[in-house]
């Protein structure tokens, strides 16, 4: 049966920066109760999407860290190398189908459950679950440092997406995830500058976005130029003046990187030195 000519778009090609979809069917994310803990049920059920035609295949809901465990609900996660490797196993189902992976990175704060890691998630106002009553969830509040730490735990998380393989990655703000516990006003009652005015309340998703680009600004512009040599995308190769002025930017950046690093050192061997104390004085204190 030949196809009505105004589906045509359908299955035209779409540039997404260096990455291009075979059409334009993208599979959203969705659960299916494989997770990262059946990487090969996993794999070949995303494969055989790809496989029927799907140009972009995600990963259900994705946990970035033991802080956003949703235990006892299966779902892919992204805590470490072993993950990796699992996850592995899916992307290379779905790139053999000449379709792109997709992934969506996930921390739940006040809502994860966290039986299996029994870590203590953070969130804005150390509120408990309104989800979740029935299970007495509830996060502590998540001062400046900790808010620098969740944003690194995404960067990281990102970045294990792509040692897997992942072609997207999403960094989901819906289904009252920590981007709208901050944004929401039942959720967020700080009185300091992640609080307050709308302003104050997108300050945590905008910095969450803007660590991702910073992180990524040379691995993309790298990207642009391949993608420029294999689909022609001429817009995606910086000009001379352009290229000078990231180089500026980049130098900007990895000084200021630079910067947050160290004082984050230093703030772990402060906390390292106060837990010595405190353990020192307790001895002390037995004796």
């Amino acid at each position: 049966m030949a196809r009505d000519p105004k589906y045509d778009i359908l299955f035209e090609p779409v540039a997404f920066g260096p990455k291009t979809m075979r059409n334009r069917f993208w599979q959203t994310s969705h659960c299916t109760g494989y997770g990262s803990d059946r990487p090969g049920t996993q794999a070949r059920f995303r494969g055989m999407k790809a496989e029927g035609g799907w140009a972009v295949v995600c990963t259900e809901f994705c946990s970035i860290h033991p802080e956003s465990d949703e235990y006892p609900w299966h779902s892919a996660r992204l805590w470490d190398e072993g993950d990796v490797i699992n996850l592995r196993h899916l992307c290379d189902e779905v790139h053999r189908h000449r379709s792109l992976a997709g992934v969506q990175l996930w921390y739940n704060g006040m809502h994860s459950p966290c039986l299996e890691s029994r870590e203590v998630p953070r969130g804005p106002s150390g509120l408990p679950s309104n989800v979740f009553p029935e299970r007495c969830l509830y996060d502590a509040v998540a001062d400046e440092d900790d808010i620098r730490a969740i944003i690194r735990m995404y960067v990281l998380a990102a970045q294990r997406a792509e040692q897997a393989g992942f072609d997207l990655v999403e960094v989901t703000g819906s289904d009252s995830t920590l981007p709208m516990q901050f944004l929401e006003r039942r959720y967020n009652r700080r009185t300091d500058r992640y609080g307050g005015s709308l302003a104050n309340r997108a300050r945590f998703y905008i910095e969450l976005m803007a660590a991702h680009e910073m992180h990524d600004a040379e691995r993309e512009r790298a990207l642009g130029v391949l993608g420029q040599q294999h689909h022609g995308i001429e817009k995606l190769v910086p000009q001379d003046d352009e290229v000078e002025r990231h180089r500026r930017e980049d130098r900007g950046q990895a000084d200021r990187r630079r910067a947050i690093e160290a004082a984050e050192a230093g703030l772990e061997r402060r906390r390292l030195g106060e837990v010595d104390a405190a353990m020192a004085g307790g001895i002390l204190l037995e004796q």
